[in-house]
């Protein structure tokens, strides 16, 4: 699957300048995501973020880490057919590179299952594990009031990790929200800037499972840890905005 990968980004990269594919769009719809923070002692975190990156509390000596689990039912890539889209990507909360965005987080990891999304942000400089059995339910699915959580991220080339617990549906208000996710690459920094018009959040609670020498395992010191922060997101529609930046 890593050489399926690697030719269809080899095969787009000849078709496309420069200019071209740094920079694309993802229009996202029907979409749901879980969010779990924890605070973990910056050591174990730090050696991953390179400067000019600024780990967000870390001058108390911890680090706030970031797992989600997103799941649209529909995603387009630059008018490409549309096709269901789901993530998983494993951050700690920066403070904000450029002043913008209601969170702002490095990417540690980043999984898809979808062949054309990870080839266009591997061009665009991403380190991303391709998982076609990305695994995400909620049970019932619609849900009415919430229900039972699970998301199993089991990449060939990386560690497995899963979510497991229950999760709530929002109650309250819509509002509008930016999340920015960052990465080190080559030639300077990549920003994933999603756009949300009207995002409602739950809540729930839901445990992380992992071996312990791998990168989630490493991170929350053990095989298994629960979360200060769940949440439940529930929006219609956003737009993944991927830049390269100097």
């Amino acid at each position: 699957m890593r050489r399926s990968l690697l030719f269809l980004t080899t095969l787009a990269a000849a078709s496309l300048s420069a200019a071209d594919f740094r920079n694309f769009a993802v229009t996202l719809g029907n979409c749901t995501e879980y969010i779990g923070t924890k605070q973990i002692p910056l050591a174990r975190v730090a050696p991953s973020v390179p400067a000019p990156f600024l780990i967000a509390g870390a001058e108390t000596g911890f680090a706030t880490i970031v797992i989600r689990a997103g799941r649209c039912g529909r995603a387009s890539l630059e008018g490409a057919p549309s096709e269901e889209v789901r993530v998983a990507q494993v951050g700690v909360v920066l403070i904000p590179p450029d002043g913008t965005g209601g969170i702002n987080n490095y990417t540690l990891a980043y999984s898809t299952n979808s062949l054309r999304l990870a080839a266009r942000l591997e061009l665009a400089g991403l380190n991303v594990t391709l998982d076609p059995d990305l695994v995400y339910e909620v049970t019932p699915d619609p849900p009415v009031t919430g229900g039972e959580f699970f998301f199993d991220a089991s990449p060939v080339t990386a560690p497995a990790w899963y979510l497991s617990g229950m999760v709530t549906d929002p109650a309250g208000p819509q509002f509008p929200f930016v999340a920015n996710w960052w990465s080190a690459i080559r030639s300077g920094k990549l920003k994933m800037a999603t756009s949300i018009p009207l995002l409602a959040y739950g809540d729930g609670s839901v445990r992380i499972y992992s071996r312990r020498g791998g990168l989630v395992g490493k991170l929350i010191g053990g095989n298994s840890t629960g979360f200060e922060v769940n949440l439940r997101g529930v929006f219609a529609n956003a737009t993944m905005q991927v830049s390269v930046l100097p």
